[in-house]
């Protein structure tokens, strides 16, 4: 195996940046770690990589792990963000926001979407 010239060395440090800040935050969210506290943690270390860093390879680290931090807590904040109105927030018998599910019978009851079918006509007798 050869040793990397020196163009690959900061990509390899910053590939090895990006990976550590995915790893650690990807544990800390598996854990239940709220999203507030990892940015915190992660703004703090990343602010003390980017002033530590006296090397090339250590500005390449510190600023792909601080990139990687800030994209990957933005994708948590996303996951946590509800894509619709909360049923739990509706009168019973709204209909879904979302028209194609709404058409189809979906609607608030109870807190929770329930599909209501449309009633079928009735028979008659004869």
């Amino acid at each position: 195996m050869t040793a990397p010239t020196a163009a690959e060395q900061p990509r390899n440090a910053a590939r090895s940046g990006h990976d550590t800040a995915s790893f650690i935050i990807t544990t800390q969210a598996d854990r239940g770690m709220l999203a507030d506290a990892i940015q915190r943690h992660h703004e703090d270390h990343a602010a003390w990589l980017l002033s530590e860093a006296s090397t090339p390879d250590g500005r390449a680290f510190a600023q792909a792990y601080a990139e990687a931090a800030a994209i990957l807590v933005a994708d948590l904040r996303e996951l946590d963000s509800p894509v619709a109105p909360a049923a739990a927030t509706l009168p019973d018998g709204t209909p879904h926001a979302d028209p194609f599910l709404a058409e189809r019978g979906w609607q608030a009851q109870g807190g929770l979407y329930v599909r209501r079918p449309a009633a079928e006509p009735e028979m008659e007798a004869g």
